[in-house]
């Protein structure tokens, strides 16, 4: 099932049964004016067995990476529509979730994937950052998430990519590129390397 509507049935369902309360294990803190400055505080208000945590539309920027670690067993984290957050700057991971399967971030501000931005999620599955402004995705960037099995980076600004960037991905079958609209080949050299990719979607 597609991603966004897993997410929405989801939601849908734990609301149907009276709407998120402190005990579920979905939590929805959407448009809640949650800054940098007051997450650690709203996390804090939470039991450490939340499976899902979708922060969009919030005022998120530079967090620090272990503040989810205490949920372990959250699966997702979403935080579609926090326009300045970004992966940081200096290459350190984004976040430390052992647990974590897919990362969500559609219309924030991700501009750059250094090879240790996806360091600390070694179960990931999904990860989606659709509608950033991802200019650069460095040689490694996935090498640490072998799990990974959908790479969704439609509508970004990508013009070039390492060849070998999902080289040794043995789960990986789906990858979107759609809508780079700079994006090509390097020469004649191959695009990619895979040996289990099934979808690519330029």
């Amino acid at each position: 099932m597609n991603t966004y509507l897993w997410t929405a049935a989801l939601l849908a369902c734990f609301l149907a049964l009276g709407g998120l309360v402190y005990g579920d294990p979905i939590v929805d803190l959407c448009g809640e004016n949650i800054t940098d400055a007051n997450l650690e505080e709203e996390l804090g208000k939470l039991t450490r067995d939340k499976i899902v945590i979708d922060l969009c539309d919030n005022q998120l920027k530079n967090f620090h990476r272990d503040l989810f670690r205490r949920f372990d067993r959250l699966d997702q984290l979403v935080f579609d529509g926090n326009p300045d957050l970004g992966f940081p700057p200096d290459g350190s991971p984004f976040l430390v979730v052992k647990s974590l399967i897919e990362l969500q971030c559609v219309k924030c501000g991700v501009e750059k994937i250094f090879n240790r931005s996806l360091q600390g999620l070694l179960k990931l599955e999904w990860i989606i950052l659709v509608n950033n402004r991802i200019t650069d995705i460095e040689r490694l960037a996935f090498q640490e998430t072998s799990e990974l099995q959908l790479i969704d980076l439609k509508h970004n600004m990508l013009e070039r990519l390492p060849n070998e960037l999902v080289e040794g991905l043995r789960k990986l079958k789906h990858l979107d590129l759609s809508f780079n609209q700079k994006l090509n080949v390097d020469g004649d050299q191959p695009f990619l390397f895979s040996s289990t990719l099934k979808e690519l979607n330029c």
